[in-house]
């Protein structure tokens, strides 16, 4: 065996390299409006979560020391009660599609990032179009029925760097399913169009030819 000898089907061809980093590009590009939108929303309800849950736990901590200084137990949890319900009530009003972090280079950038990592995931489903959409329908599949597969886990793991959760992860893959049907539905029009046009332009040379020849005799 010849030395760093590598079976057949160990290994991709520079074919099928250009074919995958052609469908990690187009698909990113496509899915980047989404995971943008996404992202950013995601890290705004999170901010404004942690933001709340901070200012409840100072709040506590405050009026209990105060109320403890009165020695009123039931005045205490009185007040902390509404205390509560008044920031829960604030944090579900909040609005998640208000402007979030002043940071949008990042906010693109990590939004970029996350639609690279699912249209990285959805092309190693297989090694073939058909394969990958296959392999995609049936995790859509688990999703639905709530299997616990490795496929699923690695991408709702993968999803989770971004702070997604597992719904959000299904969605993003959905959608990154439905794009490329319709990439791969435009390649196939676009291939039929290129094989008309020369066609035709065979058809042409050949008659172009053959009235050359005719007027030459």
């Amino acid at each position: 065996m010849k030395r760093n000898y590598i079976p057949e089907g160990m290994s991709s061809t520079p074919a099928q390299i250009t074919e995958r980093n052609s469908w990690v590009t187009a698909l990113s590009a496509d899915l980047s409006p989404e995971t943008y939108t996404l992202f950013k929303t995601t890290v705004h309800y999170l901010t404004a979560t942690e933001s709340a849950d901070a200012l409840a736990e100072e709040a506590n901590d405050i009026l209990r020391d105060l109320l403890e200084e009165l020695g009123d137990e039931a005045e205490l949890d009185a007040e902390l009660r509404q205390l509560g319900c008044q920031l829960n009530q604030q944090l579900q009003t909040a609005d998640a599609s208000d402007e979030p972090l002043n940071d949008d280079p990042w906010l693109q950038a990590r939004g970029q990032d996350l639609a690279h990592t699912v249209a990285a995931f959805w092309t190693d489903l297989a090694d073939t179009y058909s394969g990958r959409q296959a392999a995609c329908q049936r995790l859509l599949e688990d999703f639905a029925d709530d299997s616990h597969s490795s496929r699923r886990h690695a991408l709702e793991l993968a999803c989770s760097r971004f702070y997604l959760d597992t719904h959000q992860a299904h969605r993003l893959l959905a959608r990154a399913h439905e794009l490329a049907q319709q990439r791969h539905q435009g390649r196939a029009a676009a291939s039929v169009n290129q094989q008309s046009q020369r066609a035709a332009r065979q058809a042409f040379s050949a008659r172009s030819a053959g009235l050359a020849h005719h007027g030459n005799r």
